[in-house]
């Protein structure tokens, strides 16, 4: 079995600034590739799309005091989702009334690193009345699914 999904990240109250506009996908997808022009305490040519920077929070500005930002939601598109299963099993027969049944699981079968959205302060882009950058924006700490695991039974047919 072969599963693949995207996930969907909201941003809220934001301003888009330059590369980044709330609703084409040809900006959605610059602000998750290639590197940042470097802001606040982002250096410039970081390379985006990794779990340290997935998103250039250079491309997000502080909205004018009293108003409401204007990109929109599901702005950034959070990193896809790539599980493989794998499940052997082999029948022996014992005698006429009896079997006995040995099955093998493999999950996450490639051990393929999932990466969640950016969540908690990292989806914070900004902070305080002043706009300053949060130092958490646009890293991934968490994945989404759990690394290879393994399982084997037995069963006895009677």
């Amino acid at each position: 079995m072969v599963r693949w999904r995207g996930l969907v990240l909201l941003l809220a109250t934001l301003v888009a600034a330059g590369c980044l506009l709330a609703g084409r996908q040809d900006d959605v997808q610059r602000a998750t590739e290639g590197a940042t022009a470097g802001c606040g305490r982002f250096a410039a040519n970081q390379k985006l799309g990794t779990p340290e920077l997935y998103f250039d929070p250079c491309a997000f500005v502080a909205p004018p005091p009293g108003t409401p930002g204007d990109a929109g939601r599901n702005t950034i598109i959070a990193p896809s989702v790539f599980n493989m299963d794998l499940s052997l099993q082999k029948e022996f027969l014992l005698d006429a009334k009896r079997r006995l049944q040995f099955r093998g699981e493999i999950f996450n079968f490639l051990n393929h690193t999932n990466f969640s959205a950016p969540s908690g302060g990292s989806a914070n882009v900004l902070s305080g009345e002043t706009g300053t950058y949060t130092s958490r924006a646009g890293r991934i700490t968490q994945t989404n699914t759990t690394s290879r695991q393994l399982q084997f039974a037995l069963r006895l047919s009677f």
